[in-house]
């Protein structure tokens, strides 16, 4: 589809767990964590041609702490969760890599206590909508 060997989305070793949501038009949104010691958060969004819709690097979404997940919102965007400082954050990103929601996501579940996010789900039948489940430790 992209070639024999695909594209090239982030060309750093300081790149890692992405997650990837396909969209309608045969591109990709991508959500990965960049940095060294300190993690944060980007997107990057690819045509059906695999070429790159935003800059190089992406689009930055927030600072790194934990576990972070994307999910396909069947408008050509995505829904993303993220930890971040005993956190969960969620935020909507439409298909030119705008934040939709809010500029810094929207706190699902305030610090306290430890929380670690276990899953997020994104139900069809209910177009745009996504439940957000994570345990409390």
């Amino acid at each position: 589809m992209w070639g024999g060997t695909g594209v090239t989305v982030i060309s750093s070793e300081n790149s890692r767990n992405p997650k990837i949501a396909a969209t309608s038009n045969g591109g990709a949104i991508i959500f990965f964590e960049y940095g060294w010691v300190n993690y944060d958060y980007y997107i990057m969004i690819l045509d059906n041609n695999g070429n790159k819709k935003l800059s190089d690097e992406g689009t930055h979404i927030g600072s790194y702490d934990g576990r972070h997940d994307l999910i396909a919102d069947g408008l050509d965007g995505a829904i993303i969760t993220w930890d971040y400082d005993y956190e969960i954050y969620v935020n909507r990103i439409n298909s030119s890599g705008s934040k939709l929601w809010s500029t810094n996501g929207i706190v699902v579940c305030e610090a306290g206590t430890k929380k670690y996010m276990r899953s997020e789900e994104h139900t069809s039948e209910l177009q745009s909508h996504s439940f957000i489940s994570y345990a409390v430790f």
